[in-house]
């Protein structure tokens, strides 16, 4: 009780004097829990209790106090106790750190809630007791309020007879805790006093087991010592029955060791006997060695001997298969010029007639079968012969850079020059002076186009180059209108990548074609809609229709033969141009000659009648453009309008025609400096279809789709399936060219009947 008003004092003084009281509240909090509240009032210190309840934090100080000393209030425990148990909790078995962690943890916020009601509700009865007990001082003010709330106060006298009737319950319940402790104290008491009963009894039982180990110890010590003894013994025996056996053994080791150096020496003297045999042996083996060494060597050189003789024998054949090759190419050679005169071809006008049936009647039963020497499909390295028909001397400005373009002095070179319309001695003129050894220049006949005088002086000019001791491999047929695409190495690389290939214009008079939906379209070239048959023979007669004799094309076709036409410039095999000027060959040439437009269908159709034909076809070669030419006959002149076009196809390209100095020099130009800073990998050309596989006769009674001749590419492109059904016009769709005043004509005539 001293204690409680000393801290009742405490907490005025600092009330009064407004020094910080949280440190004496909060033992008087604890104070106020543990003690009779109304001890504090009838000791007159309410108001002290009622100023530190009413401090701000009071509230929230006795929270935390009662929530660390809930257990320890009866009342307050007997609320949580009621609230474990409403939430599922064995109350009857909790003890203070297994509650604590229920309410501090889920039941945390339902816990506070009912200590700050204890809060409240003591709080309200200390504020109602401390009211009654300053009523002497107070009776002014006591009496309004009574008078004001009488029925306030009936209220509160029913709640303090409550509170101590729960008071005393509590103090009761406090007596039987009280009563509970003292008897688990008594428990725990009489527990501990058995416990050291029992701990005794369990240390004198050790001590005995201890003895008695100690004794068992002893017992086993002695069995020990005794076991030990006997092994003693056993030893002891064992060591003399072994030592009795070492002696026996050592005396069998002493006879062993008499009989083992016995042996030895044995053994020394068939040693020295084997050495002696072996010394023997080594002596006889190395003269055998010696001898067979000699007869090796002997054998050696004999197969050099051999092998030298077979490489002489093997190198003497192949010179004798080169020679034999060498002359029969000679012979063939010499034969073909022997008998050329023989064949040429001579149809006289009155001879017409009965000369087309023989020669219709031996090309069908076949031309010659090819028998030429298969060459390989690449080599190192070609030498080139180059055939130049030089016309007009107007060109000549542009012989003599195509020259300057493709010299070398390995090759060939050949120029015709037309008697008739052009000087030889100016071509000389052109050409570098002196002439180089391998340059020749000779004159020609002159002919029209379209019939075959002309092709007759393309033969002479590549018998001419037959004729030449140099053994070339490609002969290369030009005009001075002609120029190179690319430089003379990558020519030449080409070529030699595909020695076995000829590389003519292949236009076919009838194919198959699926590619647009169309089976079968047969060329609309001029040439094939004239059917008069020709007479010549040579110079000595002009070039003569015969009334009534008809080239019997539809004949010959329906018996499987091909036609084809193209430009008769190319690039072909010595092989070819050999089979081309072969005396058998005579009848073919005839026929083929008595059709107008010879010079356009002999090679082209020639190729693809051969039998058992070996070499192959490629349409790498010229770039041609027609329908702005100056005549029908004449393809554009090139200009520099084409040369996006021909720089994109260069790699299917050799030469392009036909130029001119005046209208092509800047493109001339343009191509020299793209072959000598930015050539292609030389070889054959790209995405180039080999058309002679499609070539088919045009057999009578079937129908064919209607293709027009010598017309752009991208125009027949552009004009899709409608332009094969319909003739297409004249012209193109720009001017590139020059135009004749006649093909002026023809367009405006076109344009007026197609509107």
């Amino acid at each position: 009780m001293d204690r409680l008003v000393a801290l009742a004092l405490a907490v005025s003084v600092a009330t009064v004097t407004c020094q910080p009281v949280r440190k004496a509240e909060e033992e008087m909090a604890r104070v106020f829990w543990e003690s009779d509240t109304l001890s504090l009032i009838q000791m007159g210190y309410a108001p002290t209790i009622r100023a530190s309840s009413s401090r701000t934090g009071q509230e929230a100080q006795l929270l935390a106090y009662l929530s660390r000393t809930w257990f320890d209030d009866p009342l307050l425990r007997q609320r949580l106790v009621d609230l474990l148990h409403s939430r599922g909790q064995d109350a009857a078995v909790l003890n203070k750190s297994m509650a604590e962690a229920a309410l501090h943890g889920p039941l945390k916020n339902e816990a506070e809630q009912i200590i700050k009601e204890e809060i409240v509700w003591r709080r309200n009865v200390t504020l109602t007791v401390t009211q009654e007990e300053l009523q002497p001082q107070t009776a002014g003010t006591l009496h309004e309020e009574a008078e004001e709330g009488a029925e306030g106060r009936l209220h509160e006298e029913a709640a303090k007879k409550q509170r101590l009737e729960a008071e005393r319950q509590v103090v009761q319940e406090e007596a039987t805790r009280v009563a509970a402790e003292e008897s688990a104290k008594k428990a725990e008491a009489e527990r501990q006093h058995w416990q050291g009963v029992a701990a005794e009894a369990k240390r004198k039982a050790e001590a005995a087991l201890e003895v008695e180990a100690a004794v068992e110890a002893s017992m086993r010590q002695a069995k020990r010592e005794a076991e030990e003894e006997l092994k003693v013994e056993a030893v002891a025996e064992e060591s003399m029955r072994q030592a009795a056996v070492e002696e026996a053994r050592y005396q069998a080791l002493e006879r062993e060791a008499a009989q083992t150096e016995q042996r030895m020496r044995e053994e020394e003297r068939r040693a020295e006997d084997a050495e002696a045999a072996r010394q023997k042996a080594a002596a006889e083996a190395a003269e055998a060695a010696l001898q067979a060494e000699a007869e090796a060597q002997q054998r050696a050189k004999a197969a050099a001997e051999a092998e030298a003789a077979a490489k002489e024998a093997a190198r003497l054949k192949a010179e004798e298969a080169s020679l034999a090759k060498r002359l029969r190419d000679k012979s063939e050679v010499e034969s073909i010029l022997n008998t050329w005169e023989q064949a040429r071809v001579c149809v006289r006008p009155h001879e017409l007639g009965s000369t087309l049936q023989d020669c219709k009647k031996e090309v069908l039963s076949g031309l010659p079968e090819w028998n030429e020497p298969e060459v390989p499909g690449k080599v190192d390295d070609v030498v080139l012969a180059f055939l130049i028909q030089a016309s007009w001397e107007e060109q000549l400005p542009v012989l003599r850079r195509t020259f300057d373009r493709l010299y070398s002095d390995k090759d060939l070179f050949l120029y015709t020059v037309d008697r008739e319309r052009l000087a030889m001695s100016k071509v000389i003129d052109a050409l570098p002076s002196p002439l180089p050894a391998n340059v020749v220049v000779q004159p020609s006949a002159h002919s029209p186009y379209f019939v075959w005088p002309r092709v007759e002086i393309v033969l002479d000019g590549l018998r001419s180059l037959l004729l030449n001791q140099k053994k070339w491999d490609f002969a290369i047929h030009l005009s001075e209108s002609d120029y190179p695409v690319h430089n003379l190495n990558w020519i030449r690389q080409a070529l030699a990548l595909q020695r076995n290939t000829n590389f003519i214009q292949i236009i076919p008079r009838c194919w198959e074609d699926s590619d647009i939906g169309l089976l079968r379209k047969r060329d609309q070239w001029y040439w094939w809609s004239q059917d008069d048959a020709l007479a010549s023979c040579g110079s000595e007669i002009d070039i003569t229709p015969v009334g009534g004799v008809k080239f019997p094309m539809g004949e010959i076709e329906d018996k499987g033969f091909r036609f084809a036409h193209g430009a008769e410039w190319m690039a072909v095999t010595r092989e070819f141009v050999k089979y081309a000027l072969s005396p058998k060959l005579l009848p073919y040439r005839k026929l083929v000659g008595m059709h107008v437009g010879a010079d356009e269908i002999f090679w082209q159709t020639l190729v693809l009648n051969i039998p058992n034909f070996k070499q192959n076809v490629s349409q790498q070669g010229w770039y041609i453009k027609w329908g702005h030419g100056k005549t029908d006959h004449s393809p554009d002149t090139l200009t520099e309008s084409y040369q996006d076009d021909i720089l994109k196809n260069r790699r299917n390209l050799f030469f392009v025609r036909k130029v001119s100095q005046q209208d092509s020099s800047s493109l001339l130009d343009a191509m020299d400096g793209v072959s000598e800073r930015d050539e292609t990998v030389p070889g054959p050309g790209m995405f180039l279809e080999d058309k002679s596989a499609k070539v088919v006769p045009c057999s009578s009674g079937r129908s064919y789709i209607e293709v027009e001749s010598n017309v752009d590419e991208d125009f027949m492109e552009s004009r899709g399936q409608e332009y094969y059904v319909k003739k297409a016009p004249p012209t193109s769709r720009n001017w590139k060219g020059t135009k004749s005043r006649k093909q002026l004509l023809e367009a405006y005539k076109w344009y007026m009947e197609n509107q």
